[in-house]
């Protein structure tokens, strides 16, 4: 706002009374005058390019001169290139330049982006001619829209207390702010159970920094049952004697691998045969090995002795 000031000179008129040159003076009082000088207002949205509803906030914006700025007497006030102003968007995505910023040319560029988005090296150019004396305000609005940076999930599936895999890496491709989710691998061995099916951050939003998962396995536990089962020579298991009262080994892993023939019992009458191999029966709730010692009936010799009047025939 300029404050002109106008002071008209006191002037000497000459006027003429009953015949002579009489000098008056007349003295004019200093006037003032208001000039209100067109302001100019800048404001920036901030938006994302996949969802432009959505605004960006904390992007910082820079403006800065796009000419030599001079005033009405051609006197140099504001550099070319000169930074000018410093706005910061809101939570509605709207940066607006709170300086009384001069008519002439700008430009404006992002001098800080927003977390998740990839910088943005777009120019806004700025050209803010005078607009007529009924403008007291001249506004300019302006968009710049941001794309999101690109992120990842890794999901690794071990033993437990190891790094060993069980599975192959799985990799989640995606952008910042994405939602991502992860399941316990399905092609781990059937012998293996996981530890932990929903771990601490098994789903949630991707971020700037990698995300890595992991799933652990531990061995499934299982109950080794013992039979003992007189031995069928038409291997029909449902006409076997069951010769023995079962026997339940509970807890059990692959770590702690049970010896057949230790379970080998002695079963009057009968002597061992055969045992048969491990099957393992896998179950969401429980899971059982099965040992089958079969036995046969035992085969007795008999030494006969004759004897007559006490001596041996």
């Amino acid at each position: 706002v300029k404050h002109i000031e106008i002071s008209k000179n006191t002037l000497k008129q000459e006027e003429l009374v009953e015949g002579e040159v009489q000098k008056t003076a007349i003295n004019r009082e200093a006037e003032s005058y208001i000039n209100e000088r067109q302001k100019v207002k800048v404001s920036i949205l901030k938006t994302d390019v996949d969802f432009p509803e959505k605004k960006i906030a904390n992007t910082e914006f820079s403006i800065f001169a796009g000419e030599i700025i001079r005033n009405k007497a051609g006197e140099t006030i504001v550099e070319k290139d000169t930074l000018v102003g410093v706005a910061v968007t809101n939570s509605d995505g709207l940066a607006v330049f709170a300086e009384d910023l001069p008519l002439g040319k700008y430009y404006v560029v992002e001098t800080k982006r927003p977390y998740g988005y990839k910088t943005n090296d777009a120019v806004i150019e700025i050209n803010a001619d005078y607009a007529g004396q009924t403008v007291k305000v001249l506004e300019i609005n302006d968009e710049m829209k941001d794309e999101r940076m690109d992120a990842k999930v890794i999901v690794h599936h071990y033993i437990e207390n190891t790094t060993i895999k069980l599975s192959e890496d799985e990799l989640i491709e995606g952008k910042v702010f994405d939602a991502y989710n992860t399941e316990p691998a399905d092609d781990i061995p059937e012998w293996f159970i996981v530890v932990d099916e929903e771990p601490e951050n098994y789903e949630g939003e991707m971020t700037e920094e990698d995300i890595v998962v992991t799933y652990y396995y531990k061995l499934r536990p299982y109950t080794v049952i013992v039979n003992y089962l007189e031995v069928d020579d038409d291997d029909d298991d449902s006409n076997n004697t069951v010769l023995h009262e079962k026997k339940e080994i509970p807890n059990q892993t692959y770590e702690t691998e049970i010896k057949s023939k230790d379970e080998i019992i002695d079963i009057p009458g009968y002597e061992y045969d055969s045992v048969d191999k491990i099957i393992l029966k896998v179950d969401t709730d429980e899971s059982k090995n099965y040992i089958t010692i079969y036995y046969r009936k035992a085969k007795y010799e008999y030494t006969v002795e004759y004897y007559y009047d006490g001596i041996k025939d």
